[in-house]
């Protein structure tokens, strides 16, 4: 795990441990562990990329501070379980207004595609569609003055 802090109210968890998004979602055990409550526990929830400057920093870090796992995606927080197509932050429940998907509309569309969203910084950065069930690292986000 790698703790970066982007200014004095936002800092991020990189965290390497392959897990799934969370319980419930396409057929995954209850049981697990996942990345919804592994944040809770750090008092963190999934990062949810809400502007450019964000994604920025999570993506040059990532990639410079944490290369052995730039090829392989992260979650990050956000769902579009209720709502096929109809992107939501898991914890503020909000619809996504900034979006950077490196997806053509026709992968998109394809049969099997995922209902969570994870961050990949190579071989080229883009924001996946992919199964929840799938097991990644994730990126949690925490407010450094609660500590």
């Amino acid at each position: 795990m790698m703790n970066l802090c982007l200014s004095l109210q936002r800092c991020f968890s990189v965290v390497a441990m392959n897990i799934r998004f969370a319980p419930g979602v396409e057929h995954a055990d209850h049981k697990e562990l996942n990345t919804l409550v592994l944040c809770e526990s750090m008092d963190a929830n999934l990062v949810e990329i809400n502007d450019p400057m964000k994604e920025h920093f999570l993506f040059t870090t990532i990639l410079q501070k944490e290369s052995r796992n730039a090829e392989s995606p992260m979650w990050i927080g956000a769902s579009d379980m209720l709502t096929e197509n109809s992107w939501v932050w898991v914890k503020s429940k909000r619809h996504m207004t900034f979006r950077n998907w490196k997806m053509r509309l026709v992968d998109a569309l394809k049969e099997g595609h995922g209902h969570c969203l994870a961050l990949q910084t190579l071989p080229q950065f883009e924001w996946k569609e992919v199964k929840c069930s799938e097991r990644h690292g994730f990126i949690c986000e925490f407010d450094p003055m609660l500590y």
